[in-house]
């Protein structure tokens, strides 16, 4: 977590790596705790979403950088992509 003021930023590794991985049940295949991952990225979402953080997805190659939205869909952010 990066933070300047109110800005933040989020780079979330491989717990969300790609876009299809912005639901919570998706969760990679080599995970040794599903159940925690599952909450871990229920929190992020949670929290992403309440303070508007920029996330930065670790694999995603068309757009790694962008914001949740309150209805849970991802709006790229077009400066970074």
């Amino acid at each position: 977590m990066l933070r300047s003021g109110e800005l933040a930023c989020a780079v979330t590794g491989d717990l969300v790596c790609q876009t299809p991985h912005l639901r919570v049940p998706w969760t990679m295949s080599a995970d040794l705790e599903p159940l925690r991952v599952l909450e871990e990225k229920a929190r992020l979402f949670d929290e992403a979403q309440k303070h508007r953080w920029l996330l930065v997805l670790s694999h995603e190659p068309d757009t790694p950088a962008g914001y949740l939205e309150e209805d849970g869909r991802w709006r790229p952010e077009p400066r970074l992509a």
